[in-house]
């Protein structure tokens, strides 16, 4: 518990930071004429708020204040299996947002947006190579807490307690925690070709070197999209939860139904990425099946609704 305090004061002082720089963004754009912001600092503000408020805002309070909080509670146990690693997974955030934050005092700012599309991301800057080893260190602090979370509910059940009578709050959290181990590391792959092009002339993302900057597109939303579950369905969960708690109910209604209808928008928001990038020039019939996988996933979701 005193970990997930820890998630939730770190994920309040980054909403702050997020939130003062949306004020400052908003004041800018109050006027045609307000020079608010000088050169490149209003794109650094939109890169470092979208990071901050995905990153250390959204993802601490609702699945690491929440996770720690409750999950050992709904398991019947005193805590989590690996403890020491749960401590270390909020530990790296401290760096982690540290790193990002030192990036926005440096002379060449990052401008690239959240989504550190290549060339803009490949720019002479030492603060791109500071924002990217960010989002390492928080990616391996949510991968090493997924699986501290999987590990738990898996092995260390009570005798009253197996996968199926789990909370449909652990269900949410056990499948974003999948979701958490298989997406994060494509990300990785992808920041680390900008740092490799970035810094030992590589040519991934170069085309006068037969690169490809749309791959990068596809390596980031394909960690992107998934992201969006990763951040819904633990309050999907927790909802459900609140809900079955103030009825009264041993378990919700059709329970099962709202467990596959879970796994299935984790399954599915895998093979819908590309309804990011209909600009970049995908063939029809690419298009008309991104488009149709994107329809099918309403289907679990308004079920889980």
């Amino acid at each position: 518990k005193n970990i997930s305090v820890m998630y939730l004061l770190l994920g309040v002082w980054s909403g702050m930071m997020g939130l003062s720089m949306s004020l400052i963004m908003r004041i800018e754009l109050m006027n045609i004429n307000n020079n608010f912001n000088f050169n490149l600092t209003y794109y650094m503000m939109i890169t470092i708020h979208a990071l901050l408020m995905i990153f250390f805002m959204t993802m601490p309070i609702i699945i690491g204040t929440f996770s720690n909080w409750l999950v050992p509670l709904m398991i019947y146990s005193s805590d989590l299996m690996y403890p020491r690693l749960n401590n270390l997974s909020m530990w790296l955030l401290f760096p982690s947002i540290s790193i990002l934050l030192t990036s926005m005092f440096i002379k060449n700012k990052i401008f690239t947006g959240w989504t550190l599309y290549p060339p803009l991301s490949t720019q002479n800057s030492v603060s791109i190579n500071m924002v990217i080893l960010s989002i390492h260190l928080n990616g391996l602090s949510s991968i090493m807490s997924s699986m501290n979370f999987l590990i738990s509910m898996t092995n260390m059940n009570s005798n009253k307690m197996n996968l199926n009578n789990l909370t449909l709050y652990c269900w949410s959290i056990m499948i974003t925690s999948i979701l958490l181990i298989m997406s994060i590391p494509v990300l990785a792959s992808g920041i680390t070709m900008i740092i490799l092009d970035h810094n030992f002339n590589t040519m991934f993302f170069n085309p006068l070197g037969n690169g490809n900057p749309v791959i990068f597109q596809h390596l980031f939303w394909f960690f992107g999209h998934p992201e969006v579950y990763i951040l819904i369905l633990p309050g999907f969960g927790l909802m459900s939860q609140i809900m079955n708690q103030e009825t009264g109910k041993l378990e919700i209604f059709s329970k099962l139904n709202m467990i596959y209808a879970m796994s299935s928008i984790g399954i599915l928001g895998f093979i819908v990425w590309a309804h990011h990038m209909f600009t970049i020039g995908l063939d029809i019939d690419t298009q008309m099946y991104f488009m149709s996988a994107t329809m099918i996933i309403a289907i679990p979701t308004s079920i889980k609704i």
